[in-house]
Parts: structure tokens; C-alpha cells; sequence
């Protein structure tokens, strides 16, 4: 089989979902031009597609090698090994990513957020800092480093990075969420109900947000109100075991 008549095979396979038949297919051209990155790309996206992600990586790993000064293949085999279990070949490969582009945005996201799943939370900071340097405005970079900053006991830091984010995207839910919790956590109980009204405002179902008002209610001893905030959360499908217990307990303290 030629290499034409392979990615046409590929092609109409990928479109019905075979994706065996799309392995088969680019395997036929493969013998006719192993080299080609194209073939090892339309492989690699149907064995993403089968989840079958370390078959995935081997492919765009010969892609990358045909093709070595690619940034997006080599982008996509970091994020696919991630997904086979290979962490540390994914930052790796992240790494050199960025060493040919230091502002490649994804490869320096991905790399943060893989480096803080395996515990590595200054290396992650040192990451989501260097992101945010370039990219003032990424309200996701904002919100994990003020997770990770609250999590090496910087409440201070983590509060600033969120109200960056809400001043990058005053609408986000999310980021008042994070900074009600962190100015809870620091006895700011006024200040963490304006942020949580605010997120109720843009998203009045927001189940976390409803709980964490529960528990402020309750701290307070505004039972029926906690109660009331613990009931809704939980019906928009906050279901922890933290939110039940609250919800009971001011239950019976209405009782």
C-alpha cells in the first residue's frame, strides 16, 4: 500500500471510529515511509482516542524524532506520556520544550501542574510564577499558585494571587471561592462572605461555594441560614462528608 492510499484508508477509519483500522492503515504506509510524521500523528491520535496511551507515545515519540525541532509534537508526547504513567519523562520532555520556546505557554502550564501532583510545590510556585510573568492575565495559573501558596502556609501570597484572579476575570466563580476560604481560614469572616456572595452572584448553584456559606453560618450560630446553604449544596451535588455533617449539625442545633 502507498502512503497516499494509507492516509486515505487512515482517514475514513478515523471518521468511523475504528481505530484499529486506522493503526492498520498508517502501518501500511509506515513501510513505505517509515520516517513520515504525519502517519506516526494520525496513529498516535486514534490510540489517544482507544485510550490506549502508551502506544500513543510511542508513536509521537517517532514523530518527534522525524521531525525533532516540532514544539507541538513534542508538546503532545509530554502531555500523552503524563497519561501513560510516565511523569518523569513528561516533565522531562516539557522541560526541553521550553528550552527551545521559554514562552511556550501549555508546556510551562502542563509542567507546573504536573510538578505540583507529584510534590514538588516549589518547583511548581517557581513554574506558575515564571507563567504568570509572561501571561498576567492566566486566571488558572493564578488560582493553583494561590492553592499551593496557601498549602505552604503563605495565606498572605495565596490572597494576593487570588484577587489577581479576580481582577483578570471578575466573573470567575472559582476565584472568589478559593479567596472566601483563605480569609475564613484567616478569621476574616466579613471579607470571606463578600467573596462568597459574589461567586453565588455569577454562579448561585456553585455547590462549594454554598457549603463553605454553610459553614461561615455556622460558625456564626446562623443555624437556620447554615442549614439552609448545607441543604442546597448538597442538592447541586456537593456531596462530601464534611458538607453532610455540617448540614446535621445544624439540623439539630435548629432543634
Amino acid at each position: 500500500m502507498n502512503v497516499k492510499t494509507a492516509k486515505i484508508e487512515a482517514f475514513y477509519a478515523l471518521a468511523a471510529q475504528d481505530y484499529d483500522g486506522v493503526v492498520r492503515a498508517c502501518r501500511q504506509g509506515l513501510y513505505q515511509a517509515p520516517d513520515m510524521a504525519e502517519l506516526h500523528l494520525i496513529m498516535a491520535h486514534a490510540s489517544v482516542a482507544s485510550g490506549r496511551f502508551a502506544e500513543a507515545a510511542r508513536s509521537l515519540e517517532a514523530a518527534s524524532r522525524s521531525e525533532p525541532q516540532s514544539l507541538r509534537i513534542r508538546c503532545a508526547f509530554a502531555t500523552v506520556l503524563e497519561s501513560a504513567g510516565e511523569e518523569n519523562r513528561a516533565i522531562q520532555e516539557y522541560r526541553l520544550v521550553l528550552e527551545q520556546d521559554p514562552r511556550h505557554v501549555l508546556a510551562r502550564y502542563n509542567l507546573a501542574t504536573l510538578l505540583a501532583a507529584q510534590g514538588d510545590a516549589a518547583g511548581a510556585i517557581q513554574e506558575y510564577q515564571e507563567l504568570i510573568r509572561q501571561e498576567p492575565d492566566c486566571v488558572q495559573a493564578h488560582n493553583n499558585l494561590g492553592v499551593l501558596l496557601s498549602a505552604i502556609g503563605d495565606p498572605d501570597g495565596a490572597i494576593a494571587s487570588f484577587e489577581r484572579s479576580r481582577r483578570a476575570c471578575p466573573g470567575d466563580a472559582v476565584s472568589a471561592v478559593n479567596l472566601a476560604r483563605e480569609w475564613a481560614v484567616k478569621g476574616e469572616l466579613r471579607r470571606a462572605e463578600e467573596a462568597l456572595a459574589e461567586a453565588l452572584d455569577v454562579a448561585p448553584e456553585f455547590g462549594e461555594a454554598l457549603a463553605l456559606s454553610g459553614w461561615l453560618s455556622l460558625q456564626q450560630g446562623h443555624y437556620p441560614q447554615a442549614e439552609q446553604a448545607y441543604r442546597r449544596a448538597l442538592a447541586a451535588g456537593f456531596d462530601t462528608p464534611e458538607t453532610r455533617e455540617g448540614h446535621l449539625l445544624a439540623t439539630q442545633r435548629i432543634g
